[in-house]
Protein backbone atom coordinates (compact mmCIF):
# COMPACT_ATOMS: atom_id res chain seq x y z
CA UNK A 1 0.00 0.00 0.00
CA UNK A 2 1.81 3.48 -1.08
CA UNK A 3 0.17 6.50 -0.34
CA UNK A 4 1.38 9.13 -2.25
CA UNK A 5 -1.15 12.50 -2.86
CA UNK A 6 -3.98 11.79 -0.69
CA UNK A 7 -5.38 10.65 2.46
CA UNK A 8 -6.96 7.28 3.20
CA UNK A 9 -10.43 7.35 5.16
CA UNK A 10 -11.54 4.16 6.70
CA UNK A 11 -15.50 3.87 7.57
CA UNK A 12 -16.84 4.09 10.93
CA UNK A 13 -16.74 0.44 12.34
CA UNK A 14 -14.62 -1.15 9.14
CA UNK A 15 -11.50 -2.53 9.27
CA UNK A 16 -8.77 -2.36 6.44
CA UNK A 17 -6.93 -5.15 5.60
CA UNK A 18 -3.47 -4.98 3.75
CA UNK A 19 -2.80 -8.27 3.11
CA UNK A 20 1.03 -7.56 2.17
CA UNK A 21 1.68 -6.29 5.52
CA UNK A 22 3.48 -3.05 3.79
CA UNK A 23 2.79 0.62 3.94
CA UNK A 24 4.73 3.00 2.38
CA UNK A 25 4.26 7.18 2.97
CA UNK A 26 5.79 8.48 -0.17
CA UNK A 27 4.21 12.05 0.49
CA UNK A 28 2.54 13.81 3.85
CA UNK A 29 -0.92 11.82 3.93
CA UNK A 30 -2.71 10.26 6.89
CA UNK A 31 -4.81 7.16 7.55
CA UNK A 32 -7.55 8.28 9.16
CA UNK A 33 -11.15 6.64 10.43
CA UNK A 34 -14.30 8.23 9.85
CA UNK A 35 -15.62 7.73 12.87
CA UNK A 36 -14.28 6.14 16.04
CA UNK A 37 -14.45 2.74 15.36
CA UNK A 38 -12.49 2.34 12.45
CA UNK A 39 -9.19 0.16 12.23
CA UNK A 40 -6.38 -0.90 10.38
CA UNK A 41 -4.99 -4.65 9.87
CA UNK A 42 -2.62 -6.90 8.17
CA UNK A 43 -3.05 -10.21 6.56
CA UNK A 44 -2.90 -13.61 8.13
CA UNK A 45 1.10 -14.52 9.76
CA UNK A 46 1.97 -10.75 7.99
CA UNK A 47 4.70 -8.53 10.27
CA UNK A 48 3.72 -5.05 9.65
CA UNK A 49 6.40 -2.78 8.10
CA UNK A 50 5.44 1.19 7.73
CA UNK A 51 7.90 3.01 5.94
CA UNK A 52 7.91 7.14 6.33
CA UNK A 53 10.13 8.57 2.68
CA UNK A 54 13.10 11.30 4.19
CA UNK A 55 11.09 14.56 4.24
CA UNK A 56 7.48 13.09 4.99
CA UNK A 57 5.40 13.59 7.76
CA UNK A 58 2.39 11.51 7.74
CA UNK A 59 -0.17 10.24 10.46
CA UNK A 60 -1.86 7.30 10.86
CA UNK A 61 -4.76 8.06 13.31
CA UNK A 62 -7.00 4.83 13.32
CA UNK A 63 -6.34 2.04 15.60
CA UNK A 64 -3.74 -0.97 13.95
CA UNK A 65 -4.43 -4.70 15.34
CA UNK A 66 -2.25 -6.87 13.41
CA UNK A 67 -3.22 -10.21 13.55
CA UNK A 68 -2.52 -12.42 17.01
CA UNK A 69 1.21 -11.54 18.09
CA UNK A 70 2.41 -10.20 14.63
CA UNK A 71 5.38 -7.33 15.58
CA UNK A 72 4.89 -3.86 13.70
CA UNK A 73 8.11 -2.23 12.47
CA UNK A 74 8.76 1.67 11.53
CA UNK A 75 11.08 2.42 9.30
CA UNK A 76 12.68 4.72 6.84
CA UNK A 77 13.62 8.67 7.54
CA UNK A 78 10.65 10.48 7.99
CA UNK A 79 8.39 11.77 10.50
CA UNK A 80 4.95 9.53 11.57
CA UNK A 81 2.35 10.97 13.91
CA UNK A 82 0.25 8.00 15.91
CA UNK A 83 -2.73 9.43 17.47
CA UNK A 84 -5.13 6.14 18.44
CA UNK A 85 -4.85 3.92 21.42
CA UNK A 86 -3.84 0.24 20.22
CA UNK A 87 -4.31 -2.89 22.10
CA UNK A 88 -1.91 -5.21 20.12
CA UNK A 89 0.48 -7.80 21.63
CA UNK A 90 2.94 -8.16 19.53
CA UNK A 91 6.26 -6.25 19.76
CA UNK A 92 6.87 -2.96 17.92
CA UNK A 93 10.11 -2.20 16.65
CA UNK A 94 11.19 1.48 15.79
CA UNK A 95 14.32 1.42 13.39
CA UNK A 96 16.95 4.15 13.08
CA UNK A 97 15.95 7.42 11.48
CA UNK A 98 12.62 7.06 12.56
CA UNK A 99 11.14 10.37 13.96
CA UNK A 100 7.54 9.67 16.07
CA UNK A 101 5.25 11.90 17.19
CA UNK A 102 3.24 10.20 20.16
CA UNK A 103 -0.12 11.25 20.78
CA UNK A 104 -1.52 8.69 23.02
CA UNK A 105 -0.09 6.36 26.11
CA UNK A 106 -1.18 2.90 24.23
CA UNK A 107 0.26 3.59 20.93
CA UNK A 108 2.48 0.53 21.25
CA UNK A 109 -0.26 -1.27 22.39
CA UNK A 110 0.35 -3.46 25.24
CA UNK A 111 3.52 -5.14 24.19
CA UNK A 112 7.75 -4.15 24.16
CA UNK A 113 8.97 -1.56 22.37
CA UNK A 114 12.53 -1.68 20.82
CA UNK A 115 14.08 1.18 19.91
CA UNK A 116 16.76 1.57 17.30
CA UNK A 117 16.04 -1.63 16.17
CA UNK A 118 19.08 -2.49 13.25
CA UNK A 119 22.31 -2.48 12.77
CA UNK A 120 23.17 0.29 10.71
CA UNK A 121 24.16 3.55 12.78
CA UNK A 122 21.38 6.60 13.09
CA UNK A 123 19.20 7.87 15.54
CA UNK A 124 15.31 7.22 16.45
CA UNK A 125 14.06 10.45 17.71
CA UNK A 126 10.61 10.16 19.85
CA UNK A 127 8.22 13.36 20.52
CA UNK A 128 4.49 13.62 22.14
CA UNK A 129 1.87 16.15 21.04
CA UNK A 130 0.77 16.29 24.36
CA UNK A 131 2.03 15.36 27.87
CA UNK A 132 2.19 11.82 27.91
CA UNK A 133 3.07 11.86 31.98
CA UNK A 134 1.23 10.62 35.19
CA UNK A 135 -1.79 8.38 34.29
CA UNK A 136 -1.03 9.06 30.72
CA UNK A 137 2.70 7.71 31.00
CA UNK A 138 3.99 5.02 28.16
CA UNK A 139 3.68 1.75 30.28
CA UNK A 140 5.55 -0.26 28.05
CA UNK A 141 8.65 -2.26 28.46
CA UNK A 142 11.05 -0.36 26.55
CA UNK A 143 14.08 -2.33 24.95
CA UNK A 144 17.12 -0.55 24.02
CA UNK A 145 18.37 -1.61 20.57
CA UNK A 146 19.26 -5.38 20.01
CA UNK A 147 21.57 -4.18 16.78
CA UNK A 148 25.43 -3.91 16.83
CA UNK A 149 25.78 -0.76 16.94
CA UNK A 150 25.55 2.15 19.98
CA UNK A 151 22.20 2.69 20.50
CA UNK A 152 20.88 6.62 19.81
CA UNK A 153 17.73 7.91 20.77
CA UNK A 154 16.79 11.43 20.86
CA UNK A 155 13.91 13.09 22.59
CA UNK A 156 12.37 16.22 20.90
CA UNK A 157 9.60 18.70 21.28
CA UNK A 158 7.84 21.07 23.96
CA UNK A 159 5.83 18.07 25.74
CA UNK A 160 7.05 15.51 28.42
CA UNK A 161 7.41 12.17 27.90
CA UNK A 162 7.13 9.83 30.87
CA UNK A 163 8.24 6.08 30.37
CA UNK A 164 6.38 4.19 33.87
CA UNK A 165 7.76 0.54 32.38
CA UNK A 166 11.01 -1.47 32.98
CA UNK A 167 13.42 0.18 30.61
CA UNK A 168 16.31 -2.08 29.28
CA UNK A 169 19.69 -1.76 27.08
CA UNK A 170 20.19 -4.49 24.20
CA UNK A 171 22.82 -7.00 24.30
CA UNK A 172 24.44 -5.18 21.49
CA UNK A 173 25.77 -1.72 22.06
CA UNK A 174 26.28 1.12 24.53
CA UNK A 175 23.20 3.43 24.92
CA UNK A 176 23.39 7.38 24.46
CA UNK A 177 20.48 9.49 25.03
CA UNK A 178 20.34 13.06 23.63
CA UNK A 179 17.36 14.79 25.62
CA UNK A 180 16.61 17.88 23.72
CA UNK A 181 13.09 18.33 24.82
CA UNK A 182 11.98 22.17 25.29
CA UNK A 183 13.29 23.66 28.70
CA UNK A 184 8.97 23.54 30.18
CA UNK A 185 8.65 19.93 29.13
CA UNK A 186 10.54 16.52 31.47
CA UNK A 187 11.89 13.08 30.22
CA UNK A 188 11.46 10.82 32.65
CA UNK A 189 12.22 6.93 33.30
CA UNK A 190 10.28 5.62 36.14
CA UNK A 191 12.19 2.37 36.62
CA UNK A 192 16.08 1.11 36.71
CA UNK A 193 17.56 1.27 33.71
CA UNK A 194 18.92 -2.02 33.13
CA UNK A 195 22.06 -2.46 31.49
CA UNK A 196 23.97 -5.31 29.81
CA UNK A 197 27.57 -6.37 30.88
CA UNK A 198 30.17 -4.16 29.51
CA UNK A 199 27.75 -1.41 28.02
CA UNK A 200 27.78 2.00 29.12
CA UNK A 201 25.17 4.70 28.88
CA UNK A 202 25.71 8.35 28.11
CA UNK A 203 23.51 11.21 28.77
CA UNK A 204 23.23 14.64 26.84
CA UNK A 205 21.45 17.41 25.28
CA UNK A 206 19.73 20.54 26.64
CA UNK A 207 16.60 19.09 28.03
CA UNK A 208 15.46 18.07 31.79
CA UNK A 209 15.74 14.39 32.65
CA UNK A 210 14.44 12.55 36.01
CA UNK A 211 16.07 8.83 36.37
CA UNK A 212 13.67 8.23 39.38
CA UNK A 213 14.74 4.05 38.81
CA UNK A 214 18.38 4.55 38.49
CA UNK A 215 20.78 2.34 36.60
CA UNK A 216 22.13 -1.38 36.75
CA UNK A 217 25.51 -1.16 35.32
CA UNK A 218 29.03 -1.47 36.37
CA UNK A 219 30.82 0.49 33.31
CA UNK A 220 29.70 3.81 33.66
CA UNK A 221 27.47 6.27 33.47
CA UNK A 222 27.78 9.86 31.58
CA UNK A 223 26.11 12.97 32.02
CA UNK A 224 27.07 15.83 29.46
CA UNK A 225 23.73 17.53 29.98
CA UNK A 226 22.79 21.53 30.10
CA UNK A 227 19.51 21.37 31.20
CA UNK A 228 18.60 19.67 34.97
CA UNK A 229 19.01 16.39 35.34
CA UNK A 230 17.57 14.35 38.82
CA UNK A 231 18.57 11.59 40.38
CA UNK A 232 16.55 9.90 42.57
CA UNK A 233 17.10 6.58 42.57
CA UNK A 234 19.28 3.73 43.06
CA UNK A 235 22.80 3.26 41.22
CA UNK A 236 23.39 -0.87 41.01
CA UNK A 237 27.05 -0.27 39.69
CA UNK A 238 30.42 0.00 40.57
CA UNK A 239 32.24 2.07 38.22
CA UNK A 240 32.66 5.58 37.68
CA UNK A 241 29.58 8.52 37.22
CA UNK A 242 30.79 11.46 35.37
CA UNK A 243 28.84 14.75 36.00
CA UNK A 244 30.11 16.80 32.68
CA UNK A 245 32.92 15.68 30.19
CA UNK A 246 36.47 16.93 30.94
CA UNK A 247 36.66 18.15 26.72
CA UNK A 248 35.25 21.17 28.27
CA UNK A 249 32.15 23.42 27.94
CA UNK A 250 29.46 23.98 30.36
CA UNK A 251 27.71 21.65 32.55
CA UNK A 252 23.92 21.97 33.82
CA UNK A 253 22.29 21.52 37.08
CA UNK A 254 22.18 18.22 39.20
CA UNK A 255 19.41 17.37 41.76
CA UNK A 256 20.47 14.47 43.79
CA UNK A 257 17.94 12.76 45.92
CA UNK A 258 19.73 9.69 47.17
CA UNK A 259 22.39 9.01 48.99
CA UNK A 260 23.17 6.00 46.54
CA UNK A 261 22.61 7.74 43.09
CA UNK A 262 25.91 7.51 42.81
CA UNK A 263 26.45 3.82 43.17
CA UNK A 264 29.18 2.05 44.89
CA UNK A 265 32.36 3.67 42.36
CA UNK A 266 33.92 7.27 42.16
CA UNK A 267 32.33 10.27 41.12
CA UNK A 268 33.98 12.32 38.71
CA UNK A 269 33.27 16.05 37.62
CA UNK A 270 34.02 16.88 34.00
CA UNK A 271 32.54 20.05 33.85
CA UNK A 272 31.41 23.49 35.79
CA UNK A 273 28.04 22.41 37.51
CA UNK A 274 25.76 23.14 40.09
CA UNK A 275 24.79 20.14 42.65
CA UNK A 276 22.47 20.15 44.99
CA UNK A 277 19.89 17.33 47.20
CA UNK A 278 16.62 16.90 47.94
CA UNK A 279 17.36 16.08 51.62
CA UNK A 280 20.43 16.23 53.82
CA UNK A 281 22.75 13.49 51.61
CA UNK A 282 25.89 11.91 52.85
CA UNK A 283 28.01 10.45 49.88
CA UNK A 284 30.36 7.50 50.43
CA UNK A 285 31.58 7.64 46.70
CA UNK A 286 35.21 9.39 46.36
CA UNK A 287 35.27 12.51 44.62
CA UNK A 288 37.25 13.51 41.24
CA UNK A 289 37.43 17.48 40.35
CA UNK A 290 38.01 17.68 37.14
CA UNK A 291 37.01 20.95 35.91
CA UNK A 292 37.59 24.46 37.20
CA UNK A 293 34.63 25.40 39.19
CA UNK A 294 31.92 23.25 40.81
CA UNK A 295 29.03 24.84 42.46
CA UNK A 296 27.34 23.12 45.33
CA UNK A 297 23.75 25.02 46.08
CA UNK A 298 20.16 23.95 47.75
CA UNK A 299 19.41 24.72 51.17
CA UNK A 300 20.20 20.80 51.93
CA UNK A 301 23.39 19.47 53.67
CA UNK A 302 26.40 17.79 51.87
CA UNK A 303 28.28 15.31 52.81
CA UNK A 304 31.31 13.66 50.91
CA UNK A 305 32.76 10.84 53.01
CA UNK A 306 35.18 9.68 50.39
CA UNK A 307 37.97 10.91 49.20
CA UNK A 308 38.52 14.17 46.99
CA UNK A 309 40.91 14.35 44.16
CA UNK A 310 42.09 17.36 42.76
CA UNK A 311 42.82 16.60 39.16
CA UNK A 312 44.40 18.57 36.37
CA UNK A 313 44.75 21.71 37.44
CA UNK A 314 43.62 24.53 39.46
CA UNK A 315 40.22 24.19 40.97
CA UNK A 316 37.61 26.03 42.64
CA UNK A 317 34.20 24.22 44.92
CA UNK A 318 31.76 26.87 45.80
CA UNK A 319 29.58 26.90 48.40
CA UNK A 320 25.99 28.30 47.50
CA UNK A 321 24.50 26.71 50.08
CA UNK A 322 21.79 28.84 51.52
CA UNK A 323 21.80 26.81 55.01
CA UNK A 324 23.10 23.42 55.94
CA UNK A 325 26.99 22.79 55.34
CA UNK A 326 29.29 21.29 52.88
CA UNK A 327 31.72 18.85 54.13
CA UNK A 328 34.51 17.11 52.69
CA UNK A 329 34.99 14.85 55.52
CA UNK A 330 37.29 12.04 53.41
CA UNK A 331 41.17 12.67 52.58
CA UNK A 332 41.70 15.54 49.90
CA UNK A 333 44.53 15.41 47.36
CA UNK A 334 45.70 17.94 46.02
CA UNK A 335 47.69 16.99 43.58
CA UNK A 336 46.47 13.79 41.66
CA UNK A 337 48.53 13.89 38.83
CA UNK A 338 50.70 16.63 39.19
CA UNK A 339 52.51 19.26 42.04
CA UNK A 340 51.47 23.17 42.80
CA UNK A 341 48.09 23.12 41.90
CA UNK A 342 45.44 24.44 44.57
CA UNK A 343 42.46 23.79 45.64
CA UNK A 344 39.92 26.47 46.78
CA UNK A 345 36.71 25.93 48.84
CA UNK A 346 34.95 29.56 48.78
CA UNK A 347 32.02 30.32 50.68
CA UNK A 348 29.93 33.44 49.47
CA UNK A 349 27.78 34.94 52.89
CA UNK A 350 24.24 36.99 51.81
CA UNK A 351 23.79 39.78 54.06
CA UNK A 352 21.45 43.64 53.85
CA UNK A 353 22.44 45.86 55.19
CA UNK A 354 20.85 49.27 55.41
CA UNK A 355 22.02 53.11 54.69
CA UNK A 356 18.95 55.05 53.91
CA UNK A 357 18.31 52.41 51.51
CA UNK A 358 18.67 48.41 51.26
CA UNK A 359 21.14 47.16 48.93
CA UNK A 360 23.01 43.87 49.08
CA UNK A 361 25.70 43.20 50.89
CA UNK A 362 28.39 40.35 50.47
CA UNK A 363 31.50 39.03 52.07
CA UNK A 364 33.40 36.51 50.06
CA UNK A 365 35.92 33.89 52.11
CA UNK A 366 38.49 31.96 49.79
CA UNK A 367 39.73 28.76 51.95
CA UNK A 368 43.20 28.21 50.13
CA UNK A 369 43.95 24.51 50.57
CA UNK A 370 47.85 24.93 50.74
CA UNK A 371 50.67 25.86 52.84
CA UNK A 372 48.45 28.82 54.28
CA UNK A 373 44.91 29.58 54.77
CA UNK A 374 44.07 33.18 53.00
CA UNK A 375 41.49 35.48 54.53
CA UNK A 376 40.63 38.35 52.03
CA UNK A 377 38.48 41.09 52.51
CA UNK A 378 38.24 43.06 49.37
CA UNK A 379 37.87 46.89 50.71
CA UNK A 380 36.14 47.79 47.19
CA UNK A 381 33.56 45.40 47.47
CA UNK A 382 33.06 46.27 51.09
CA UNK A 383 34.04 50.03 51.29
CA UNK A 384 30.57 51.59 52.22
CA UNK A 385 29.12 48.10 53.86
CA UNK A 386 29.53 46.57 57.25
CA UNK A 387 32.70 44.62 57.94
CA UNK A 388 33.13 41.33 59.60
CA UNK A 389 31.46 40.93 63.05
CA UNK A 390 28.68 39.57 65.06
CA UNK A 391 26.38 37.01 63.38
CA UNK A 392 28.92 36.89 60.60
CA UNK A 393 30.45 33.68 59.53
CA UNK A 394 34.20 33.85 59.71
CA UNK A 395 37.11 32.05 58.24
CA UNK A 396 38.17 29.24 61.04
CA UNK A 397 41.77 29.55 60.17
CA UNK A 398 43.42 33.13 60.06
CA UNK A 399 46.51 34.61 59.44
CA UNK A 400 48.30 34.02 62.95
CA UNK A 401 48.80 38.25 63.56
CA UNK A 402 46.83 39.75 65.24
CA UNK A 403 43.58 40.81 63.51
CA UNK A 404 43.24 44.14 61.76
CA UNK A 405 39.86 45.84 64.09
CA UNK A 406 37.98 47.56 61.37
CA UNK A 407 35.37 50.63 62.32
CA UNK A 408 31.99 50.26 61.66
CA UNK A 409 31.25 52.79 58.45
CA UNK A 410 28.93 56.30 59.97
CA UNK A 411 25.30 55.68 58.82
CA UNK A 412 25.80 52.01 58.43
CA UNK A 413 23.27 49.51 60.84
CA UNK A 414 23.31 46.32 60.80
CA UNK A 415 19.65 45.03 60.13
CA UNK A 416 18.36 41.32 61.35
CA UNK A 417 21.42 41.11 63.62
Amino acid sequence: LVLNGGNLSIADGATLTNTSGAILFASSNAIVPQGTTGALTFGSGQEAVITINPGVTGTIATRITPNGTNNITYSGAGTLALTASNSYTGTTYVNSGVTLVLGNRNVFGSGTVTLNQSTSSGTTTLQASTDLTGANAIPNYVNFNTGNTTVQVAFAGTNSIQFSGTAQQGSGANLNIANNLASNATLTFDNVIGMNSGRTVNVAGSGNTTFTGGFSTNNGVTFTTTGTTTLSGTNNGSNTVNLGSSSGGSGGVYVIGNANAFGTGGVTIGQPISLQTTSALSFNNNLTLNNSNSTFTGSNSITWTGTTTQSGGNRTVTNNLASGSLTLSGPVNLSANATGYTLTLRKWHHQWCRRRRRHDHQHRHDHALGLQHLHRHDERECRRRRPLGRGHARCDHQQPRARRRLARPRGLERDGG
